[in-house]
C-alpha cells in the first residue's frame, strides 16, 4: 500500500515537472542591454553639455578664484623680504583661509555637480524602462532580463535594438 502511494505520488511529480516545462515553452522571454541603452540615449549623451551649461557660472568663480589665490601666494613669495612679520603673518593667514575656501568650494562643486548627474541619470533609467516595456508589451514578452545576472541569451532574444530605435523615434 505505502509502495503504490510512493509511486503514483512519484508519478504525480513527473507528470507536473513534464507539464511545468511544456508550459515554460509558451512564454516569450527576452533580453535587453541596459549600458548600452543608457550609453547610446540621446538624454545621457546631451549630458556632460547640459551639466556644463548649468555649473558654468560657479565653476568659471572657482577659477577666477584659484587665481586671486594663486597672485596672492605669489606676492607672498616675491615680496616675503620686504615685507614687515606682521604684515607677512596677515598674508599668510589670509593665503590659509583663502586655500582652504577655494578647496570647500571646488568640492562642492564637484558634488553638487555628481548630485545633479545622478538625478539626471535616475530620470534616463526610468525613460529606458518605460520604453523596454513598451517594446515588450508590443511584442507580446512574457519577461525581459537585463544586466550582469544573464549568462546566455540569444539574438533573437535580444530586444535593445527595438528599444534604441524607438529611443530615437522618440526624440
Amino acid at each position: 500500500m505505502a509502495l503504490r502511494k510512493t509511486i503514483t505520488i512519484f508519478a504525480a511529480l513527473l507528470l507536473s515537472l513534464f507539464l511545468g516545462s511544456v508550459q515554460a515553452a509558451d512564454y516569450k522571454i527576452g533580453y535587453v542591454n541596459g549600458q548600452l541603452l543608457i550609453s547610446k540615449s540621446p538624454e545621457a549623451i546631451a549630458l556632460p553639455k547640459k551639466l556644463e551649461k548649468e555649473f558654468n557660472s560657479r565653476r568659471q568663480k572657482l577659477i577666477a578664484q584659484g587665481k586671486q589665490l594663486q597672485k596672492l601666494k605669489e606676492k607672498g613669495q616675491k615680496d616675503a623680504l620686504t615685507m614687515s612679520k606682521s604684515e607677512l603673518s596677515r598674508l599668510e593667514a589670509d593665503v590659509r583661509a583663502r586655500d582652504r575656501e577655494f578647496n570647500n568650494d571646488k568640492k562642492a562643486l564637484f558634488e553638487d555637480i555628481n548630485i545633479r548627474k545622478n538625478q539626471e541619470l535616475v530620470k534616463i533609467r526610468n525613460h529606458i524602462k518605460e520604453l523596454v516595456n513598451s517594446v515588450a508589451k508590443e511584442n507580446n514578452f512574457d519577461l525581459v532580463l537585463e544586466g550582469a545576472g544573464v549568462v546566455y541569451y540569444s539574438k533573437r532574444a535580444d530586444i535593445t535594438d527595438l528599444v534604441l530605435k524607438r529611443m530615437k523615434s522618440a526624440k
